[in-house]
């Protein structure tokens, strides 16, 4: 199982089956703030549907496809707060493309940029990517 502490209150992790009434509440509860940039949020209709995307990042995960990270916030109690993803992997060419989402209520604070900074870290460092 993947897990990278980016600090002592922010940690990245492959998603799991277990965590999709987390992701399906998160998305839920940020309904209008996802929609008008992200086509999947409609289709997001259930805790099913979290756990169908789950099944799928695992699946192409171990394809080497996509890296497709939850974004876990613990001060206080340990909660998944967005997404954080290498969406389409090119090993033959070194490249990944990067995409994420934040809840909006955690915006603001620097927490995607951190995420971002340690995803391209992991890039070059552990998947010999050249280009993100």
């Amino acid at each position: 199982m993947f897990f990278h502490s980016i600090n002592e209150t922010l940690s990245l992790s492959l998603l799991h089956p277990r965590m999709a009434p987390e992701l399906f509440r998160l998305v839920d509860d940020n309904r209008g703030h996802l929609s008008p940039w992200l086509g999947w949020v409609a289709h997001t209709a259930s805790p099913a549907d979290s756990a169908a995307f789950i099944r799928q990042t695992l699946h192409d995960h171990a394809e080497g496809k996509r890296l497709i990270c939850g974004l876990h916030d613990h001060q206080g109690r340990s909660r998944l707060i967005g997404l954080v993803s290498f969406n389409d992997i090119m090993p033959a060419t070194g490249r990944a493309s990067l995409g994420y989402w934040l809840g909006e209520r955690w915006q603001g604070r620097g927490l995607m940029t951190l995420a971002c900074q340690a995803m391209t870290q992991l890039a070059f460092e552990h998947y010999d990517l050249h280009k993100v």
